[in-house]
């Protein structure tokens, strides 16, 4: 194991424990994965970076794998591995991971929805009381119209 690898352990090791504390587990950046792949339906549409932040987890996990499980007598990660690690930290802890800014679009879009629906059921208490009438006299007419319709097909009937 080289340098390099010893110092990418470490970066996981901080990544995985930060993953392990947001999902109370142990194996932290396995859970953050499986996560990503729960959400993956609604994330892939939400957060641009998604689908290269799904695949750079995997291979930052795979990295970390070869380093622990298997013996290399050369150098396993690259020095852009121990970046990229540090770099998804840092992002974790600033909330700019995605599923922190999944979960920041949906909690934007439902206090927008209840802003909406606020005003909306204050116009509906003041403004739209006409169509309600509307629609009910509407109603009695079709009613009308069918009772007549029944009645005439009845006399021609009887």
């Amino acid at each position: 194991m080289t340098n390099n690898d010893v110092e990418f352990l470490d970066e996981y090791k901080r990544l995985d424990a930060v993953c392990s504390d947001m999902f109370s587990c142990r194996n932290g950046v396995s859970q953050y994965i499986k996560e990503m792949e729960n959400q993956s339906c609604r994330g892939k549409y939400e957060i641009l970076s998604w689908d290269d932040d799904y695949k750079l987890l995997k291979h930052l996990r795979l990295v970390r794998n070869k380093i622990v499980h298997e013996s290399f007598d050369y150098e396993v990660c690259k020095s852009s591995d121990i970046v990229a690690v540090v770099n998804f930290y840092e992002r974790i802890i600033s909330e700019g991971d995605p599923l922190s800014l999944l979960r920041k679009t949906e909690t934007e879009r439902d206090d927008t929805r209840s802003k909406y629906k606020t005003v909306l059921n204050a116009s509906l208490d003041c403004n739209f009381r006409r169509p309600l009438r509307k629609k009910r006299k509407s109603f009695v007419i079709v009613v009308i119209i069918l009772a007549i319709i029944i009645a005439v097909v009845y006399s021609f009937v009887s």
